[in-house]
């Protein structure tokens, strides 16, 4: 006699053991996913900062190299400077200005206004004829390189604002340091530096350790010869 009842055939459920097999399964998936997902964050976080950092840095070196280039560029014979302090010397011949000169600054003049080929201005008060590069930190640690014009009235730029330091070499024609006696420097030598800081920390996923980026670049002083004449 048909009762009307129908027994159901391989329709059992999960047992709780399959159930918590696959749980941990799943959870041991999302954690290794989660890692992974965080040290990518880290490794991305970590190479903005050091894409931002350099390209500030790279800037600034190329501005400093560019215009060093005309240091000593068609300067008046004769021709004195006088310091923020007051003090009044003779400009040499490569055209760095030896009391505004060292490892961390550097500072020139050129008779820029000759440029149209006539014999300037006499003097290097116009636009962009003496110029200072200087790194400095300040009293919160902020470190900055500042381009400053040294005539009287003149703009004062920040450069960088993203570096760490800055060493500035001044070199003769043997390649020997000049520091001392910037005159006879017929070369500069321009290190910059920035400090990448580390990212999470050691054995953590995405751990990135500090590290030291340095960019450097070579000056020739084409006016550096005490032979020229113009």
């Amino acid at each position: 006699m048909d009762t009307g009842k129908v027994k159901a055939h391989g329709q059992a459920g999960f047992s709780l053991l399959e159930l918590l097999i696959a749980m941990a399964a799943m959870v041991t998936i999302a954690a290794a996913a989660s890692t992974l997902l965080l040290s990518s964050f880290n490794v991305r976080s970590r190479e903005d900062q050091r894409s931002d950092a350099l390209a500030d840095a790279q800037r600034a070196v190329n501005i400093m190299t560019r215009e060093l280039a005309n240091a000593g560029y068609k300067l008046p014979r004769g021709l004195t400077y006088t310091n923020a302090s007051g003090t009044s010397g003779l400009v040499p011949r490569n055209g760095l200005l030896p009391s505004d000169c060292d490892s961390q600054s550097i500072a020139y003049a050129a008779n820029l206004d000759a440029m149209d080929g006539g014999s300037g201005s006499g003097n290097v008060y116009g636009q962009d004829e003496a110029i200072k590069f200087q790194f400095y930190t300040d009293a919160t640690g902020d470190s900055f390189l500042v381009r400053r014009e040294l005539r009287p009235g003149g703009n004062t730029e920040v450069l960088a604002n993203r570096i760490d330091g800055m060493n500035v070499q001044y070199l003769d024609a043997a390649g020997n340091d000049t520091l001392a006696d910037v005159t006879k420097a017929v070369g500069v030598r321009i290190r910059v530096w920035v400090n990448l800081r580390a990212t999470g920390s050691p054995g953590s996923p995405g751990y990135q350790p500090a590290r030291q980026v340095v960019l450097n670049s070579g000056v020739e002083l084409h006016n550096a010869n005490l032979n020229n004449t113009y």
